[in-house]
């Protein structure tokens, strides 16, 4: 009760006829009012039935999709390449012979890339990976970086996310869709008029002009 009396009494001490609060109190009541119809429109959505939904619906463009384990020697000639290659078959080991040969930043890790999906490499890598069965090497492969000697190490089926990793991201955007067909609606009972009058940008944030009352 303390805290009402004194927020009312600040509240009664504003001078609401300067234009100026007046449009701040009007901007922050519209806002405030919004934000409350928004609310109230809101409750109990999304349902877990169609948060599933939105689940398997992002997800379906994804079912399906390879993912490809590979390690690469990355050198800058396709001669240094050709070597590589043949040093390779003559039973070097791969990881062994990207530590001293490579200079990609993957040379430490004996080349290894882990798993990556389509469209994370560059297309003539990929190109090359997509043709390669598991456990062979590749012919030297040109690409912006450079000239490599791909491995694939392995090949699966891409695992799908599961609905709570993505619930955030559903429910987010379930949110905003619901709100923005919301205002649509809303839009569409509404009597706008619209003046067709040409207002300056720059005079619209000089507030210094509702300091007057003229």
């Amino acid at each position: 009760m303390d805290q009402l009396i004194k927020q009312e009494i600040m509240a009664q001490s504003l001078d609401i006829s300067k234009k100026l609060n007046k449009i701040f109190i009007e901007n922050e009541t519209r806002s405030i009012k919004a934000k409350y119809a928004v609310e109230e429109q809101m409750k109990g959505f999304p349902t877990d039935d169609l948060i599933e939904s939105a689940y398997k619906d992002a997800t379906l463009s994804i079912e399906n999709m390879e993912e490809f384990n590979a390690a690469h020697i990355l050198v800058e000639t396709e001669a240094d390449a050709v070597e590589i290659v043949d040093l390779l078959k003559s039973g070097i080991d791969f990881s062994e012979l990207a530590k001293q040969k490579s200079t990609g930043p993957s040379s430490s890790n004996g080349g290894q890339l882990g798993w990556f999906g389509l469209g994370q490499m560059v297309p003539e890598f990929e190109a090359a990976v997509m043709v390669l069965e598991i456990g062979k090497i590749s012919q030297p492969v040109k690409t912006q970086f450079g000239w490599h000697v791909i491995k694939l190490n392995d090949q699966r089926a891409k695992p799908l996310p599961t609905i709570d990793e993505l619930k955030p991201d559903l429910v987010q955007k379930l949110n905003q869709d619901r709100i923005d067909a919301l205002v649509e609606n809303e839009t569409s009972k509404a009597k706008i008029e619209l003046f067709d009058t040409i207002i300056k940008p720059e005079s619209i944030r000089d507030l210094t002009l509702l300091d007057s009352n003229n």
